[in-house]
């Protein structure tokens, strides 16, 4: 069974298992398509034709709708305080009443399944569950609010897998990559100093969407950046951006003065990370690296005095 077969099986299971496939969801004489508009009238002022456009429905059948349940007295429509030339749909107290009863009763169905997940599975079910609505609502969950946490069980494997997983889909680097991330990431394990060193783990909806690292060297005043992740999902949202932020900040609170990186000249997009953040580049030289031959580049950051974003004070050889 390829990806597009097992989705489909799952959304059909789905249908099944939650009920939704009869005009009667629950007992409240509404179909799933009345319901969905009832609960997304309580969370925002729509009006019919914006709230049609955000459903992907046609304006015509939402409004029919609506007529449907305003004849139930379970919405209104009330002159908006904001462009008195609109009319918005607006719950009435019974259609706030049915929609909290809804909620309580679809969290309890939910959590049947859900919710007798083992403990050992957990982490990997919320993580299938964040990544389809990643893919299947991007812009819903964009609005969720990104954390940005410490290293625990199981993410420094997942570091490892992702960025094996990623370098070789878009760069053809081979297995040997994933192990110098193993061993960058088991240097820090090995070594690491609760006071001089950190890893930040972005998470959004139970998944893992990137990580950065950093690490104390032989040199007291002086750091290494490493293993700067971002999920292909993550990208354009300011997230890498906030993973260096929390990175730099906490070099400057540990008292370093310098930070350093090693990366590659094909990894555009995190180089222009680390050129926003002040870092310069300061020696490069091209090696066969993981099957191909490869601009292996140093950059540094000096924190009391940020150099010019961008500045590169050794250029590239090809």
């Amino acid at each position: 069974m390829d990806r597009i077969d097992n989705f489909r099986a799952l959304t059909r299971e789905m249908t099944c298992a939650l009920g939704v496939l009869g005009g009667d969801m629950m007992g409240t004489g509404l179909s799933l398509s009345e319901l969905r508009v009832l609960y997304e009238v309580g969370l925002v002022p729509w009006t019919s034709r914006a709230l049609a456009e955000d459903l992907g429905l046609d304006e015509g059948y939402v409004s029919r709708i609506v007529t449907r349940l305003q004849r139930g007295g379970l919405c209104s429509r009330a002159i908006d305080a904001q462009d008195r030339r609109r009319r918005v749909l607006t719950l009435t107290p019974k259609g706030s009443a049915l929609v909290a009863q809804m909620v309580v009763a679809m969290r309890a169905q939910a959590a049947e399944y859900v919710g007798t997940v083992p403990a050992m599975n957990g982490a990997v079910t919320d993580e299938a569950l964040g990544r389809l609505r990643h893919h299947l609502a991007p812009k819903t969950i964009a609005h969720i609010p990104v954390t940005y946490r410490d290293l625990g069980p199981g993410d420094a494997g997942w570091i490892a897998m992702r960025f094996g997983e990623l370098y070789r889909h878009e760069f053809g680097v081979d297995h040997t990559f994933e192990a110098i991330v193993l061993d960058a990431m088991s240097e820090y394990l090995h070594s690491h100093d609760p006071v001089r060193d950190r890893v930040w783990i972005a998470e959004r909806a139970g998944l893992r969407l990137g990580s950065i690292i950093l690490m104390h060297t032989e040199d007291p005043s002086t750091a290494k950046l490493r293993l700067f992740f971002l999920d292909p999902l993550a990208r354009g949202q300011g997230i890498g951006s906030a993973l260096m932020d929390h990175c730099l900040g906490f070099a400057r609170m540990a008292g370093y003065a310098h930070v350093t990186l090693w990366t590659q000249g094909q990894l555009s997009a995190a180089i222009r990370h680390y050129q926003k953040a002040g870092f310069c580049q300061v020696a490069s030289d091209r090696a066969p690296a993981f099957g191909k031959s490869y601009d292996n580049q140093t950059w540094e950051l000096t924190l009391q005095a940020l150099a010019r974003p961008g500045k590169t004070l050794f250029p590239n050889r090809a």
